[in-house]
């Protein structure tokens, strides 16, 4: 099914339809992708109903010590609810998925264009903030493609929470390292946390020697998730 198939989907006419080329270690593995707001969708990143009632607990507390400079209330109940919500309906679904958040985006890599149609029609998603895109593969499978690469291979990291003494240890190590570059998210993430609480599995270091990554593993066993090579695009 290509973009003039996804056409025939029952979608709101204000849904964007796309064909966008995409490089990367799993792009590949997917055809179809939806991006979608959804408020304090950070709640979300664990796809877990305690982790929520933990995570609403604390935007809460925070808001009311913050009141005087912030005025309101962010985490409403209906915004708990809908993360909640849309919880459950992620651990229902058996299509292979990939989900990444960031900020209050939610992007969901599939190859069930059913999926895609059923969170289209979620009573929550905005139809006007809401972007579905058939993927086309750009440069080489499993690797991913630059135009001028620096490093010869791309390691991701987990999505994974640690205490203060882990975060800080993980930040300085690679602060110190010389000749690797740090993705934008993981630096502004940085720069904005001191010390760092969890990684993301958007966050990445491009490097050129093993045994950086062999050194992180032992600061931070289970951080890695991938190392892939890096490929000049042709």
């Amino acid at each position: 099914m290509d973009i003039l198939s996804l056409t025939n989907l029952n979608l709101n006419p204000k849904i964007q339809l796309e064909t966008v080329l995409r490089s990367g270690p799993w792009f590949g593995d997917y055809k179809y992708s939806i991006s979608f707001v959804v408020q304090e969708a950070s709640g979300l990143r664990q796809m877990n109903h305690t982790k929520i009632d933990q995570y609403v607990y604390n935007v809460r507390k925070w808001d009311s010590t913050q009141f005087k400079r912030r005025p309101g209330n962010r985490m409403s109940d209906d915004c708990a609810a809908t993360l909640h919500l849309m919880c459950a309906f992620f651990l229902a679904q058996t299509a292979r998925k990939k989900i990444v958040i960031a900020g209050s985006m939610i992007y969901v890599y599939t190859n069930d264009v059913a999926l895609i149609e059923d969170i289209c029609n979620l009573p929550w998603v905005i139809p006007s903030t809401t972007r579905v895109s058939t993927m086309t593969l750009a440069g080489t499978a499993g690797a991913v493609t630059l135009k001028s690469p620096d490093h010869a291979w791309r390691t991701y990291f987990k999505n994974m929470y640690f205490t203060h003494a882990v975060g800080a240890a993980i930040r300085d190590f690679l602060q110190a390292q010389e000749g690797i570059r740090l993705s934008p998210a993981l630096t502004k993430y940085w720069d904005r946390q001191k010390p760092p609480m969890f990684s993301l599995s958007y966050f990445f270091v491009d490097h050129d020697s093993a045994s950086t990554m062999s050194m992180l593993g032992l600061i931070a066993p289970g951080l890695v998730r991938k190392t892939v090579p890096i490929v000049a695009d042709k």
